[in-house]
């Protein structure tokens, strides 16, 4: 977790729906500018990001809880990351992402 506590978040952590859309945003780069093609555990890291969400700002009651949640989280996607090889991330495909809609904005 170490690794974890030196990623500098947005909001400083206070706006839980920006963590996530930040989280989410950040997987998808990952996912986006691997090397490593429809790699199915970086999209996993994608659709978990974005499910864990809609889940955690359902049912956690505190700021606190929330923003440990996130850095289990992202503990697991640099975990996931490492274990699939690092692969290069490729420059031309780093590219914003934006923010990321939620399923309102998309229907």
């Amino acid at each position: 977790m170490q690794l974890v506590d030196r990623v500098k978040l947005p909001c400083g952590g206070g706006d839980a729906p920006a963590l996530f859309r930040w989280l989410t945003a950040q997987a998808i780069r990952v996912y986006q500018a691997s090397e490593l093609k429809n790699n199915f555990f970086l999209l996993h890291g994608v659709t978990s990001a974005w499910a864990l969400s809609r889940i955690v700002l359902k049912i956690l009651p505190g700021e606190e809880e929330v923003l440990e949640c996130v850095r289990a989280h992202l503990f697991g996607l640099l975990a996931t990351y490492v274990v699939e090889g690092r692969p290069s991330l490729l420059k031309e495909r780093l590219e914003d992402t934006g923010d990321i809609p939620n399923m309102e904005e998309i229907r």
